[in-house]
């Protein structure tokens, strides 16, 4: 099932990020492939329980969602995704959590995505690139760009300039590197 998830070409205001926690598990430089967990911290801000459903819309290009949960702070509820809907020409998935709840306006929740991804060649999101060693050898790396609208090819997000977090960045690196 597909839907709608752009709203005047954006994301609908149903909750603002503060920090996100991206932890990079594996990063294969072979098969150009990656896999992570991002844990969003969210706001839900006055007028969101106007949102139809009890989802989260976020950016997401060339990533396929694993698994979703969500965490209302406050009283320590949690509900596991039920569905996700990719809807590729906004660059969106919709993370469905059921219809028996609703945002709760002004909570604070920690949304929790386990994803995989594609080490693209484009210099978008997360990608790879080479450099020649001191011994003349290529290696393979991976980089990133985030400028602009970027960040979603990396990890699913809510990637616009309004809705600016910090972040805090890990990566599982092989002992071999």
């Amino acid at each position: 099932m597909t839907t709608e998830t752009l709203i005047d070409g954006r994301l609908p205001s149903i909750a603002v990020p503060s920090h996100y926690d991206l932890f990079y598990k594996h990063i294969d430089l072979k098969r150009h492939t990656f896999d992570g967990t991002v844990s969003i911290r969210l706001t839900v801000p006055n007028g969101a329980t106007e949102w139809p459903r009890f989802s989260i819309v976020l950016h997401a290009l060339d990533l396929h969602i694993v698994a979703a949960k969500l965490r209302r702070i406050s009283i320590d509820q949690s509900w596991e995704a039920e569905e996700v809907r990719y809807v590729k020409k906004d660059q969106t998935c919709e993370i469905v959590f059921g219809s028996e709840s609703q945002w709760v306006e002004e909570a604070s929740y920690v949304l929790t995505v386990d994803f995989v991804g594609i080490l693209n060649d484009l210099m978008r999101g997360l990608y790879r690139s080479t450099y020649v060693g001191l011994n003349g050898a290529t290696h393979t790396m991976a980089t990133t760009q985030f400028e602009a609208t970027d960040a979603r090819r990396a990890f699913p997000c809510l990637d616009e300039p309004a809705l600016k977090a910090t972040f805090t960045l890990s990566v599982t690196i092989p002992s071999s590197l």
